[in-house]
């Protein structure tokens, strides 16, 4: 664990100085952009599978 704390951690803390920047509101705005993005992908690669289940 030690491991990888050790080799993320300097990430987290950038993104952490990246998210201050950010307002409670705008935070809310990208936590909802991305959801939503999320599951707009996530339901195209089904229907890709869907339609192509083939091979194509």
């Amino acid at each position: 664990m030690a491991k990888v704390v050790a080799l993320y951690q300097p990430y987290y803390d950038r993104l952490d100085a990246v998210f201050a920047g950010y307002s409670a509101d705008g935070i809310a705005v990208l936590h909802d952009w991305c959801s939503r993005s999320t599951n707009l992908a996530l339901a195209h690669m089904e229907e890709l599978r869907a339609t192509h289940a083939d091979g194509m």
